[in-house]
């Protein structure tokens, strides 16, 4: 875990360096220069080939969770990711229009896949507390098999069996707030 922790500590100080206060900054890539400096925890003497990572809060390719999803992709990690349903068909589109291409480039050149993708709403614990008026909400229009937190469990144990990582990547959200 603290492997993981300091793996996606490094690729979200890497993707924000410029856009963070100085005092943030600096205390962040101070703790990358100490995480690089020991090799058998930097991001190349990570080997995380056969594992899969479930990321959720991932839509585009500006937010933590697209620089963890890279991340774990450059040590092999297989990647799926939930994305909420509102934006859902825009991510996808952009995915499928290569508007994601560049920001999908590995370290060594080859383009970032993501797997399979998720609908996620984490306000929902269950199909039954998503209330009619969502449901009947054409931004959650076509979504099958549901989008609660226990759904998307479901649905990625009959794809998966397990995830070896999870990373809650989401923002904005009543959810963040929740106990």
């Amino acid at each position: 875990r603290t492997l993981l922790a300091l793996l996606c500590l490094q690729a979200a100080s890497a993707a924000f360096a410029g856009a963070m206060p100085s005092k943030l900054q600096q205390s962040l890539l101070a703790t990358r220069q100490r995480v690089s400096a020991a090799p058998e925890m930097g991001m190349s003497g990570m080997d995380l080939t056969g594992k899969v990572a479930f990321v959720a809060g991932v839509g585009d390719s500006s937010g933590y969770g697209w620089a963890i999803c890279k991340a774990l992709a450059n040590a092999g990690a297989t990647i799926i990711v939930g994305t909420w349903p509102p934006v859902l068909g825009i991510f996808e589109k952009g995915l499928s229009l290569g508007k994601f291409d560049e920001d999908m480039m590995l370290d060594d050149g080859s383009k970032m896949v993501i797997e399979k993708i998720y609908p996620l709403d984490a306000v929902f614990d269950t199909a039954d507390s998503v209330p009619e008026e969502v449901l009947s909400n054409k931004r959650y229009a076509g979504i099958e098999g549901g989008f609660s937190i226990q759904d998307t469990a479901d649905k990625i144990a009959a794809d998966y069996g397990k995830i070896d990582f999870f990373v809650h990547s989401l923002a904005n959200g009543p959810e963040v707030a929740k106990p």
